[in-house]
């Protein structure tokens, strides 16, 4: 019973590797006068015929990706990585030059009021005549005690001002800049 049973699967067995080559094999089941079973891909004279049937050959398994395809597959991840990478990154940049543009405003804004001794006055040696000073013989539209630089910033105001306006600006460049990388990017 084992002989004929190890008889059997050989015989599938080869019949399976000479199908191998074709798509689709039509198998043959036979029995021996002494009623041994056997399948041939061929048909035999002498036999008796039991069953036929159709044997496909199953598509082969998925091989492992070639080296090729699999390098590409991390070439692929790669760039894809140094792409969320970059775009993280610009975002990250729009958000440091936004929070430095909201300083720099902050700054400006609060360097506003001038500090003691940056408005400044001019006044000449003779008091006005309302303080007991001699009045001036000219009229107050072309000047007078208090003419000149009167309640007019002085030149430290005035440059740190600009040096404000300027760091706002920058502020503002580095800002406009890293959005345009930003969306380039996406």
């Amino acid at each position: 019973m084992m002989r004929a049973m190890n008889s059997r699967i050989a015989a599938l067995l080869a019949c399976l590797l000479f199908s191998a080559s074709a798509g689709a094999e039509t198998i043959y089941k036979y029995r021996h006068a002494d009623g041994r079973t056997v399948y041939s891909n061929r048909l035999e004279p002498g036999l008796e015929l039991i069953e036929t049937f159709e044997y496909r050959i199953p598509a082969p398994a998925a091989k492992a990706k070639s080296k090729a395809a699999f390098q590409s597959d991390i070439d692929g991840e790669a760039r894809i990585k140094k792409q969320l990478d970059a775009l993280q990154a610009a975002w990250t940049e729009v958000q440091d030059a936004t929070r430095a543009l909201a300083a720099a405003e902050e700054r400006q804004r609060a360097g506003q009021e001038p500090q003691a001794g940056e408005q400044a006055g001019v006044a000449s040696g003779i008091a006005p005549a309302e303080a007991g000073g001699v009045p001036s013989t000219s009229s107050p539209a072309v000047g007078g005690a208090m003419s000149g630089r009167r309640g007019r910033p002085s030149p430290e105001y005035v440059a740190r001002m600009e040096a404000l306006e300027a760091g706002v600006r920058t502020a503002r460049a580095r800002l406009d800049t890293a959005l345009r990388k930003y969306n380039q990017l996406r």
